[in-house]
């Protein structure tokens, strides 16, 4: 969301504005959002919880248990939080800077994933199945925390009457990347 002196921005996403006033950086919002909505499931779709995830837990250990936990991981993570979470950021002022901190370890635990791969996985399978549950809770327990808050911030940020061309959008070019991704 573009930030101005004067901080309308600011006032938008703290719902103290109307959704004639949001109209003001609609359109800066609205490529935003969908840009960051293309990566996110972009991301989300080379990452499937149901095939990718469980091929890389594979690697690591031959108990299918252990590796059938990763879809009650994703569900418990995703689901459980928001039960908690929304109440604490319906009354929030500001949203954005809630997602933006809880947003940090939702993105950094893959980066932490990533970059222990390339250095553990050959010498150290066990650390590293530890390290990937331990990263991926973070993931999905950040993403549960911000849920509700990111809901009530676009709702805040993409006018009521434009919302469903704002999904429409987002989800249609983020599910064609994702064919893209499976390629």
């Amino acid at each position: 969301m573009r930030m101005q002196s004067g901080s309308v921005s600011n006032e938008i996403a703290s719902g103290a504005i109307s959704d004639v006033d949001a109209e003001i950086h609609y359109k800066w919002n609205f490529v935003v959002n969908i840009i960051e909505g293309i990566v996110y499931f972009f991301g989300l779709n080379i990452s499937s919880f149901s095939t990718i995830l469980p091929a890389y837990a594979d690697k690591f250990t031959d108990s299918n248990f252990i590796i059938s936990l990763i879809p009650a991981v994703m569900t418990l993570g995703f689901s459980l939080p928001q039960i908690l979470s929304s109440g604490y950021t319906r009354g929030l002022k500001r949203k954005k800077r809630f997602v933006i901190i809880f947003g940090i370890p939702q993105r950094v635990s893959w980066l932490i994933l990533a970059i222990a791969t390339f250095f553990l996985a050959k010498g150290n399978p066990q650390l590293m199945l530890v390290l990937f549950f331990l990263c991926y809770a973070t993931y999905t327990l950040s993403t549960g925390i911000i849920i509700p808050a990111w809901a009530e911030f676009i709702a805040t940020i993409i006018p009521q009457k434009k919302r469903g061309r704002f999904s429409g959008y987002r989800n249609f070019f983020s599910s064609g990347l994702g064919v893209l991704a499976a390629m």
